[in-house]
């Protein structure tokens, strides 16, 4: 435990002291407290801006992933057509491009005159959520599997149909795989 949040501790007593005292006693307690240095980040940058951004990014990107994962992950899961398995091998196959492969040819499809997205917010959520898609469709798609077949007839046979069976049962029922879909995709995105 100490071994994790020691930086953590440093960083605040360091953001928390003067220049000259981080210099010269760089592992003890501030001589002189001061909140300069937090005053200073926050009126020299956009910091503010910039976290509003990230926050926007994630969860538009986030929302996005696990809507799309949770529409195919159900399609895999309850429908049988030719092709599934490989559909869906296919995609899994997106976890083993390392995302620094992609960096150049997105970067060019990006600022292409046809998309022009360069610059702005708009051409992170489409590779985020794209890239959070494999490792949520492989934790949605069992989460769905695992839903007992009696449930979803009993839904039929109330007049649910496949939308409706997803959204009632199928939904509520992944809400621990969702939630941990949720968490993962955020922290991978935020980081």
């Amino acid at each position: 435990m100490l071994f994790t949040t020691y930086p953590l501790l440093w960083m605040t007593l360091t953001a928390l002291r003067t220049e000259g005292d981080a210099q010269q006693r760089p592992l003890g307690l501030p001589a002189q407290w001061t909140l300069d240095n937090l005053r200073e980040v926050f009126a020299s940058s956009n910091f503010l801006q910039a976290w509003q951004n990230s926050l926007l990014l994630c969860v538009v990107a986030v929302a996005l992933a696990i809507a799309a994962a949770a529409l195919a992950a159900w399609a895999f899961a309850q429908f049988r057509f030719r092709g599934c398995n490989v559909l869906f091998v296919l995609f899994l196959l997106g976890m083993m491009i390392p995302v620094h492969v992609t960096l150049i040819p997105l970067n060019q499809l990006l600022g292409a005159d046809m998309l022009n997205l360069k610059g702005g917010l708009g051409a992170l959520i489409g590779p985020y959520a794209g890239f959070a898609l494999p490792v949520s469709i492989l934790i949605l798609r069992r989460a769905f599997e695992a839903i007992p077949q009696e449930l979803l007839d009993a839904g039929a046979l109330d007049g649910c149909s496949q939308w409706q069976a997803f959204w009632h049962i199928g939904l509520p029922l992944a809400k621990p795989a969702l939630s941990t879909v949720l968490i993962f995709n955020f922290l991978t995105m935020w980081n």
